[in-house]
């Protein structure tokens, strides 16, 4: 039972964080609808030409406007990338190698743009993401505030970005997502499995059999399903026992100290 279930409150711990980090780079971005694309973000994109690199800027910025017209405007950025993607992409990735490791919002921000993007060129700099080793964690008190959750949300965006390629029947994302799903990272494991699923074809089950250890076969059987379609917990007044004048009077977690 502890195979499904921790897998499934992992994988809600990590879409939690991220939906609270993009709120959070919602904020950072923009707080009307402005683009301050000069002052908002970090990135230099040195390599390429400064009304390129202006655009990226842009694309970034706008990912995390607000507004009615927010989502259009930022479609509307995405368009002069994609007819320059292989420059693109080579800026995200010299960018990536500078940006210090505390910089997983940032980070983020570049993987997400290429899955946005959907450009096959983009797959050897995820597959390199995806390749390097986790950074051990970075926080003295992990539960609070976890690096390696944040670098596992960046990760699974990564393969976010290979399954929107492999979407396109991509044979090398297709690859790609088979190849990451013996990840170290579960939450990538996981990830890989289910797109690798719906891509891999009609085999794609007995392949990723005989790659998964038997205790991971679980992760087969894994389903995505909508908020709206979990059924609420109902508890009766009656199936929880009443406290006792001295358990209500007495605070949660506390002992009482004798001779007091």
């Amino acid at each position: 039972m502890n195979d499904v279930v921790l897998p499934i409150l992992a994988m809600s711990a990590i879409i939690i964080t991220l939906v609270l980090l993009l709120l959070w780079f919602r904020k950072r971005r923009s707080m009307d609808d402005q683009l301050n694309i000069h002052s908002t973000t970090p990135f230099a994109f040195k390599g390429v030409a400064p009304a390129l690199a202006a655009q990226i800027r842009e694309a970034v910025n706008s990912m995390g406007a607000v507004g009615t017209d927010a989502e259009s405007r930022y479609q509307n950025s995405l368009k002069p990338l994609a007819a320059d993607a292989s420059k693109v992409i080579q800026a995200i990735d010299d960018e990536l190698a500078i940006l210090p490791l505390a910089h997983y919002l940032d980070r983020w921000a570049l993987i997400q743009l290429l899955a946005e993007l959907k450009q096959p060129a983009s797959l050897p700099l995820l597959d390199k993401l995806l390749s390097n080793k986790m950074p051990p964690e970075q926080h003295l008190y992990p539960h609070a505030r976890s690096s390696l959750r944040q670098e596992t949300i960046n990760l699974t965006t990564a393969v976010e970005a290979i399954a929107r390629i492999a979407a396109t029947g991509d044979q090398a994302a297709i690859k790609l997502l088979f190849k990451h799903a013996e990840h170290p990272s579960l939450s990538v494991r996981r990830a890989c499995v289910q797109e690798y699923l719906k891509q891999g074809g009609k085999n794609a089950r007995e392949q990723l059999l005989d790659i998964l250890s038997e205790r991971e076969h679980h992760l087969l059987d894994i389903r995505k399903i909508k908020v709206e379609d979990i059924p609420a917990i109902h508890i009766n007044a009656g199936e929880i026992p009443a406290r006792s004048e001295k358990e209500q009077a007495t605070p949660p977690h506390v002992t009482p100290q004798r001779g007091l």
